[in-house]
């Protein structure tokens, strides 16, 4: 199992243990802050796959269309 896919099984666990006891004790039990845990909980859909590491690439940027110089 690689990291991230540990560090999601990780996540599940704490949201499942928020479920019971509440996210105030769950930022404190798993050192997180309660903004962390609010993002991981909207991004939850029920499966460890949806709290994989998500891509942090820029969907646009001004050196991501740059044309190549003319040809003489």
């Amino acid at each position: 199992m690689n990291d991230s896919n540990r560090d999601a099984h990780w996540r599940q666990r704490m949201l499942l243990y928020c479920q019971n006891h509440g996210l105030t004790e769950t930022s404190i039990r798993y050192r997180q802050s309660r903004k962390t845990i609010w993002k991981w909980q909207n991004r939850w859909e029920g499966t460890w796959q949806s709290l994989v590491d998500q891509s942090r690439r820029p969907h646009n940027g001004p050196n991501l269309l740059r044309k190549s110089p003319p040809s003489p």
